[in-house]
């Protein structure tokens, strides 16, 4: 084919891009973009399909012990559906089949007789009850020691107080429930007041 070219100018223009054909223009293409996802498939589900996810349905209402409507209503509302499996698109039919035999399984499972929470409990309670029976076992025993400036001393240890004076760790069970500093006594002259 013969196109005529018609130069206005240098013969450099077009290397430029900038000449003008006379010819009538006999190429036309013309490109269409799509930025859009593809259509979805909204087919509703078969009868089958149906079928089979309302007998999966019933089966779980019947372990848990429920009406069949309370789980089509939890199942489906998750795929926009509102209480009709027939409402269902195809492609959404793996995903509720999934979930309900993973329900099912939950259902199917024996219960454990113990939960972990209340083993757990159980043992907190044991060694609560423990400490307290030890606690319970030393209180009868009266305690054997005084205290002074953060150390302890036996019955019968003799310190010297900040008043110079000497006092004695005593027990007596008729005087004080537990040990107690006393004036010391008897001390070879130790313990009679100065003056």
């Amino acid at each position: 084919m013969y196109t005529r070219v018609k130069f206005k100018g240098d013969v450099g223009q077009v290397i430029q891009g900038d000449a003008t054909f006379s010819a009538p223009c006999t190429f036309n293409q013309t490109t269409h973009v799509t930025m859009a996802s593809p259509p979805t498939d909204d087919r509703l589900l078969t009868l089958h399909q149906r079928f089979e996810v309302a007998a999966r349905i019933d089966v779980l209402a019947a372990l848990q012990g429920v009406p069949s409507d309370t789980i089509t209503r939890a199942v489906l509302s998750e795929y926009g559906v509102h209480m009709r499996v027939s409402d269902l698109p195809q492609r959404h039919y793996l995903d509720v089949i999934a979930e309900l035999d993973a329900q099912l399984e939950e259902a199917r499972r024996p219960a454990r007789s113990v939960r972990p929470w209340v083993a757990a409990l159980a043992a907190g309670i044991s060694a609560l009850v423990a400490a307290l029976g030890t606690a319970l076992a030393v209180a009868d025993e009266p305690p054997s020691h005084c205290l002074l400036q953060g150390q302890t001393y036996s019955v019968g240890a003799i310190a010297p107080m900040h008043t110079r004076d000497v006092y004695e760790c005593t027990f007596d069970p008729s005087a004080h429930p537990a040990p107690y500093w006393a004036p010391a006594r008897n001390l070879g002259g130790a313990g009679t007041p100065r003056t």
